[in-house]
């Protein structure tokens, strides 16, 4: 028989005994590693089991009660993750539970994907640190300031990286990178409308693509995700074409460092 998504979610977090009640409960991935990181002595559990797309979650009964008896709840903002104004208003009447969830100032992608913009992650670890403070819990002298200028520092290698290939064309399957090509007027196609709306390629997209193989020029494409469009693999695969897929990244790097994307893309742009 077999299992949806939902159903192992379920078990999974039934599985918890009550010594997880003595750690920090949250939601996805990336922000449990930023809390991690600002209180590297204390257990942060996320309570989404690996792999599972956040974008899917719909808690059901027993996942709810699970979420709302945990003492100490961190969740991502609303906006990008829409159950978290439901567990938030559920846990209201539960004695002795704190919750908190990430209200960044910065709307839409920056947040989702915080690794691509310092503003916002500064943002939200000093968010986490004024909450985690509050809490009774100590966080490292001057953690905040080392982080955000650690980004910023990647923020400029990426820069770097791609004006050095300034006369190649990139293909993005995602809009988080499109502010860094528009900002030199380096070619670019953002293939965003395929990959995450599901739609279908448009005739325009096509013509640049194909005008690719014509002339030959090197390009490189950064994608997140593995392309479901019919027939579009075809252009990646020629002696000029190279490809950076963000998913291929080691996951024990991507759950012990917030900034791994970030670095990740860096040291495989330099490969090329």
């Amino acid at each position: 028989m077999r299992i949806t998504n939902m159903k192992k979610l379920t078990l999974f977090l039934l599985s918890f005994s009550n010594s997880l009640f003595s750690d920090i409960g949250c939601l996805h991935v990336s922000y449990c590693r930023l809390i991690q990181e600002l209180t590297p002595s204390t257990k942060v559990v996320d309570l989404l089991p690996y792999n599972f797309n956040p974008h899917h979650f719909n808690p059901d009964i027993n996942v709810t009660k699970k979420l709302t008896s945990i003492p100490e709840l961190i969740l991502p903002p609303t906006d990008f993750f829409i159950p978290s104004a439901l567990i938030e208003r559920k846990r209201l009447g539960t004695i002795g539970s704190k919750t908190f969830v990430f209200k960044p100032k910065n709307r839409g992608n920056t947040y989702s994907h915080f690794w691509f913009y310092p503003e916002t992650y500064c943002s939200l670890l000093t968010e986490g640190e004024a909450t985690l403070t509050a809490w009774g819990y100590k966080t490292e002298t001057n953690l905040v300031q080392t982080k955000c200028a650690e980004l910023k520092e990647l923020i400029g290698k990426l820069k770097v990286e791609i004006a050095l290939k300034s006369t190649w064309t990139f293909v993005i399957d995602h809009e988080i990178l499109a502010p860094y090509f528009t900002e030199d007027n380096i070619s670019v196609l953002n293939l965003h409308n395929v990959t995450e709306g599901g739609e279908f390629i448009t005739p325009k997209q096509i013509k640049f693509l194909e005008d690719l193989k014509t002339q030959r020029k090197k390009t490189v494409w950064i994608t997140t995700e593995s392309f479901s469009v019919a027939g579009l693999d075809k252009y990646k695969k020629n002696s000029h074409t190279f490809e950076i897929n963000l998913t291929t990244i080691d996951k024990k790097l991507l759950m012990s460092d917030a900034l791994a994307y970030t670095k990740y893309l860096i040291e495989e742009l330099k490969k090329l």
